[in-house]
């Protein structure tokens, strides 16, 4: 379950947009975050089961599996290419 809170005016925005539309995040704007409507947000968050079990289905159709691996491992092989130059 992801909960993106966007800069304004910036690419975090697309981001969230997309990630939004294919139901694989909430997402709250920063111009109508308050405490009390992020608290009262979340708890609805965690309490429909059945919303998360769909937010969880949405971002692995989005997110390949073992994506964080493969970018971690680019980011060591771009490093250690660059220690060699």
């Amino acid at each position: 379950m992801s909960v993106v809170i966007p800069m304004p005016n910036s690419h975090q925005m697309v981001n969230g947009q997309y990630l939004f539309f294919n139901r694989a995040a909430a997402v709250i704007r920063q111009e109508t975050l308050t405490s009390e409507n992020f608290v009262k947000f979340l708890r609805t968050l965690i309490f429909e089961h059945d919303l998360q079990k769909k937010m969880k289905q949405a971002i692995s159709k989005l997110m390949p599996k073992g994506a964080s691996k493969k970018i971690a491992q680019l980011i060591i092989n771009m490093l250690e290419n660059g220690k060699n130059n």
